[in-house]
């Protein structure tokens, strides 16, 4: 490596290929040992940039580890008698490690994890199926729990960041590890990270002020440090310092050298969120072009112009951006959605082609594609393009609920039900997903099929858009009486709903039924 110490170099130069070796010969060891029923699953949360990619103006920084030199992609290898071999087809989520185990053991998700069992670990029907329905959560009371951002949380604040202290993510001064709920104390021992750490712990709870120090702190280590420079930007925002806050957005847009993509992306979404489209676009507009970065940057301002309600320079921004990558997701998500609102879909379905030949296992473009081609009344190529994402991915559930959406618009509603019953086999717990289900079973004159459905839904039974497609599938049936109790659970739960009255007058009046209500959606995109 560059800048590597030759006399250490000449030392330890196979120190690494040695320790991979040690790391195969123990997982080897543990298979051996284990039953061949048994499922093996190598995980790690993160990567490490190799070689070359690492940083040379980059101390490592937590605790001695090259915690700067993470990555965000890490490793997922699984292996047993129900897995297919074969590559994944789409990138998980280190939240949906637990939710496969628990699939893997036939146990309930609980309704408090964000992430889905990953279908090719979780195979081919040779499992027990895991209860339908989630329990609440499997936390044990005082547990620490991420998703609680409510100021206040002292005690929840303290337990996570004495977590992180122990982890070596943030730093700390000894004695009680609370005391780092306000921040590590004047002499402590410290890392930009560490600091950063603490900072987003702030900011997720909305105290802005204690977050801003934090990320000053950081940077005070580590000048350069692009996610502490972005967090600053927007605490300062937060705390009314607006004009030096946009002021440093920019700064950092313009002159850090740790810059990717992600970064470029998550700006344009934050000045479109803070409605200021039209000065995102044009910052965006005005930085200097670097290798690697343009097909982000066109894509922000293509973005943020579409945003200010500028599509014709919107959609010029974005050909450019797909004239150097004609596959880059996020530039085809938001052309195609421009294209379609023109109603222009010639050169959308022309766009999307070839983005699907650049990339012909793009699992999103093939469904926006599909999309594009029923909306252009080439039913046939919708369903030939959405059956060849299935051949290669079966259990990917938008392309299932597209695929039965548009056997329901051709009147076939029992196919559609049979699609998507294998998508709520997948994902037991999908509110879209159920809906549909209830919808195209309704459709379908199985109303015992629907109140199954129903009564396996557990919590997301009770979701307005669950209620409110029970209710048609009963008023479709004949069955007035539990379709008004139903429609009338969810307007107790959101009483601003016009078409679920629409739909309760009907009942009321022994009116047609016309159309579902409170449409749910389609997952995945």
């Amino acid at each position: 490596m560059r800048g590597a110490d030759p006399a250490k170099a000449g030392a330890f130069a196979h120190a690494i290929d040695n320790f991979y070796r040690l790391q195969d010969r123990i997982i080897g060891e543990l298979v051996a040992a284990a039953s061949p029923d048994t499922i093996v699953m190598v995980v790690s949360d993160h990567g490490f940039a190799s070689g070359d990619r690492r940083p040379l103006d980059v101390p490592p920084d937590i605790e001695g580890k090259p915690g700067r030199w993470h990555t965000l992609d890490g490793v997922l290898v699984a292996a047993g008698p129900t897995i297919e071999p074969g590559r994944l087809l789409s990138d998980p989520s280190i939240l949906d490690i637990t939710p496969t185990i628990l699939a893997l053991l036939s146990m309930p998700l609980a309704a408090d994890m964000p992430g889905r069992p990953i279908p090719e670990v979780t195979g081919n029907g040779a499992l027990p199926a895991p209860p339908p329905a989630p329990i609440a959560t499997y936390e044990g009371p005082g547990d620490f729990r991420a998703a609680d951002a409510s100021p206040g949380g002292a005690e929840s604040d303290a337990e996570l960041l004495a977590k992180l202290s122990a982890l070596g993510y943030i730093g700390s001064a000894g004695g009680d590890p609370a005391d780092s709920a306000a921040g590590p104390r004047d002499g402590a021992p410290g890392t930009a990270t560490s600091h950063v750490n603490v900072a987003n712990a702030h900011f997720a709870a909305r105290r802005f002020k204690e977050a801003a120090a934090e990320y000053e702190a950081a940077l005070a280590i580590a000048p350069a440090f692009v996610p502490a420079r972005l967090g600053l930007a927007q605490s300062l925002i937060a705390t009314g310092r607006g004009e030096e806050g946009w002021r440093r957005l920019g700064d950092t847009l313009r002159e850090a050298g740790e810059l990717d993509a992600r970064n470029y992306l998550s700006v344009a979404r934050y000045c479109r969120s803070q409605g200021r489209a039209a000065e995102g676009a044009a910052m965006f507009e005005e930085l200097p072009r670097r290798d690697g970065l343009e097909t982000a940057r066109l894509t922000a301002v293509g973005i943020l112009l579409a945003a200010a309600g500028r599509d014709g320079e919107a959609l010029a921004a974005l050909r450019s951006a797909l004239r150097i990558d004609p596959a880059f997701t996020e530039t085809i998500v938001e052309t195609s959605r421009l294209l379609a609102a023109r109603g222009d879909e010639d050169e959308n379905v022309s766009m999307l082609e070839r983005a699907r030949e650049a990339r012909p296992e793009g699992v999103v473009v093939a469904n926006l594609l599909a999309r594009a081609y029923d909306r252009a009344g080439r039913r046939r190529d919708a369903l030939e393009a959405l059956d060849r994402v299935l051949a290669s991915s079966p259990r990917d559930v938008a392309t299932l609920t597209n695929l039965a959406g548009l056997w329901a618009r051709g009147g076939e509603f029992a196919e559609a039900a049979r699609l998507l019953e294998r998508a709520r086999r997948v994902d037991p717990s999908n509110p879209a997903v159920i809906a549909s289900l209830i919808v195209a079973l309704g459709d379908s004159r199985d109303l015992a099929a629907a109140r199954r459905v129903l009564a396996e839904a557990g919590p997301v039974a009770e979701r307005v858009e669950t209620l409110n497609a029970y209710a048609y599938a009963c008023y479709v049936n004949g069955a007035t009486d539990e379709a008004r109790r139903a429609v009338t659970r969810s307007l107790s739960r959101s009483p601003g709903q016009r078409d679920a009255r629409d739909l309760l007058e009907k009942i009321d009046h022994g009116a047609p039924p016309g159309a579902p209500v409170s449409s749910p959606g389609e997952p995945g995109l």
